[in-house]
């Protein structure tokens, strides 16, 4: 007769992806540097992609959006999308006042 065994349950999770820091809105001058960042945790591997007015940026695909040099053209409203194999997250959209609805953070310029 052979005996046998039976090991422990191990348990395995999934976590859809989760924004912890959202960019913030901001008012620079033309020539001026910056960047948005997004911070966000869930099951590896995690995949960014950043939108301006709704439209995918081709090529912003980390977690950081930078403007070396801001031009008049970078004017609008600019939100990440960080997705993993198991779901997507939009950046959480607040107004001001801390309320849903705002279009994301904007990018605007001074003169």
């Amino acid at each position: 007769m052979f005996g046998s065994v039976t090991s422990r349950v191990a348990a395995l999770s999934v976590q859809d992806p989760f924004i912890n820091t959202e960019p913030y809105s901001q008012t620079l001058f033309a020539g001026q540097s910056t960047a948005f960042q997004v911070a966000a945790d869930g099951t590896a591997p995690l995949h960014w992609q950043w939108r301006k007015n709704g439209t995918n940026l081709a090529g912003a695909t980390l977690a950081s959006l930078p403007f070396p040099q801001l031009q008049t053209v970078d004017r609008g409203s600019y939100d990440a999308v960080v997705c993993n194999a198991f779901g997507l997250r939009n950046q959480l959209r607040r107004a001001p006042d801390g309320q849903p609805g705002d279009p994301g953070p904007n990018l605007r310029l001074g003169g």
